[in-house]
């Protein structure tokens, strides 16, 4: 099956976001279904069934977070295929997460704030379906 169509979309992910240090656990993962590689998050995804191939990459900076993603597919996107595709996304990748919330909450704990500091806009993806 050849993969030919293509879409591509902007995330903006609340600030602070660390695209290379949320993203770094996948390092070891199963290459077949997700890789992180030249600063570049690509996965194998199903779009209504149909397989794809999902690109995400980093253009902003922590503080003003920006992520491009393009979409490898058989068939062109639909515009409601896409707008799934981007909540799912943003779900999965936790990017809506409001972390200053809890920055201003242990500010005051030294500890905390410094273990924090090394970590600062990191976001754990969450699985896409129950089974995997």
């Amino acid at each position: 099956m050849e993969l030919k169509a293509k879409a591509s979309f902007n995330l903006h992910p609340s600030a602070p976001y660390d695209f290379d240090l949320s993203f770094n656990f996948f390092i070891n993962g199963d290459k077949q279904i997700r890789v992180l590689e030249n600063h570049q998050y690509i996965e194998t995804h199903r779009i209504n069934g149909n397989p794809s191939v999902i690109v995400v990459k980093s253009s902003g900076t922590i503080a003003k977070p920006l992520l491009k993603a393009e979409i490898i597919t058989k068939n062109k996107l639909t515009p409601s295929e896409k707008t799934k595709l981007k909540q799912e996304l943003y779900g999965q990748f936790n990017l809506g997460m409001e972390l200053n919330k809890f920055y201003r909450a242990i500010k005051k704990d030294r500890v905390l704030t410094k273990l924090v500091s090394k970590v600062k806009g990191l976001r754990f993806s969450k699985t896409v379906d129950f089974f995997e």
